[in-house]
């Protein structure tokens, strides 16, 4: 429900690295610069990632440095 949901930029530094988490609802991630690693997934610019409820991903990294496009549920970051 897009009335439970937040959208935002995310940049993030090389080397970076975010937490492993579990989502609460949809997240969409589009990544607009640099490479993202979610788990062991790597998304480059262009690429569109889609997170259901309840899917847990592992520790998100970049080693190049990264900007993302995030929409996620309200309560998730």
């Amino acid at each position: 429900e897009v009335a439970k949901t937040k959208s935002f930029l995310l940049r993030a530094v090389a080397n970076a690295k975010l937490p492993s988490h579990e989502h609460i609802g949809i997240e969409e991630c589009l990544v607009l610069e640099g490479e993202f690693s979610l788990g062991d997934t790597t998304l480059s610019a262009g690429d569109y990632h889609l997170a259901r409820a309840g899917v847990i991903h592992g520790v998100a990294s970049t080693k190049t440095g990264v900007l993302v496009y995030l929409r996620a549920h309200i309560d998730q970051y």
